[in-house]
């Protein structure tokens, strides 16, 4: 991540002008266009036209170089304030989602069944991502870096009203709630909303919903209570039960790859 910021905020200080050292100039024979009484350079009246073009479709910066190295400065620090969600986001892509399986060995019909579970230790859930969907800095949710210092290209009128207007037509996609519900803080809670549950019946949750990332090494074994209810049952449910934890998985190489950095020329 260090390298990602080094590199970045350097190509955007390259974008700074360079103090020019003061050269003396010698007068040479003017060569231009005569005319009106006066003699026009070439190359002066073909730099004017060309910023008369660029005044029109370019907009001037407006930051001061101090301006401009605090952005860069405020950039770094929300990067590093935003990177353990970004490095949760890219574990959720490449590990094995948890799946919650739930059977009935009562031979009553359960009605409207919650499950209530509690994991103990450095644990935390989130939102199982596919891989393919994180490959890059925004997809992450990093914040984007400051605009490169110089011109920018005029907004022509309207263009915004029309792109937001084209964003919310674009976004129609529908979102199935997830049966699963979770809150993190030291250790993670569990809420499943199992539903109606025959006699022997099984319940089993989508199978990429959740992923639980424990960040604990020496974790070998998570340990957790569990409560059921059901609608009608004036009684709780309870019980324990103890989850093994897969191998250490680094992300390093992933994130090196999403974030462009540490290839080898």
């Amino acid at each position: 991540m260090e390298e990602y910021l080094t590199g970045k905020s350097t190509e955007l200080l390259d974008a700074l002008p360079k103090k020019k050292p003061k050269v003396v100039e010698r007068a040479e024979p003017q060569r231009g266009i005569a005319g009106l009484g006066s003699i026009y350079s070439v190359t002066d009246w073909a730099a004017d036209e060309a910023l008369r073009v660029n005044s029109v479709l370019m907009e001037p910066e407006e930051r001061t170089e101090e301006e401009y190295r605090a952005e860069i400065e405020a950039w770094e620090t929300q990067v590093r304030e935003s990177w353990a969600g970004a490095k949760a986001k890219i574990a959720a892509g490449i590990l094995q989602p948890a799946t919650v399986r739930v059977k009935n060995n009562t031979s009553v019909f359960l009605h409207d069944v919650e499950l209530r579970l509690h994991l103990e230790g450095d644990i935390s859930g989130h939102d199982w991502v596919e891989v393919e969907s994180i490959l890059t800095p925004s997809a992450l949710e990093l914040p984007t870096p400051p605009r490169r210092w110089g011109p920018k290209e005029r907004q022509p009128l309207g263009l915004a009203h029309d792109l937001s207007w084209a964003s919310q037509m674009g976004n129609t996609s529908v979102l199935i709630p997830s049966s699963i519900s979770y809150e993190n803080g030291g250790s993670v809670h569990l809420t499943v909303d199992i539903g109606d549950l025959r006699p022997r019946g099984v319940f089993e949750s989508e199978d990429k919903e959740l992923v639980l990332l424990v960040n604990d090494k020496e974790m070998k074994t998570i340990h957790g209570t569990w409560e059921i209810t059901a609608r009608g049952h004036n009684e709780v449910f309870s019980g324990e039960i103890n989850l093994p934890v897969e191998d250490y998985r680094d992300v390093t190489e992933l994130a090196q790859f999403i974030l462009e950095v540490g290839k080898k020329e």
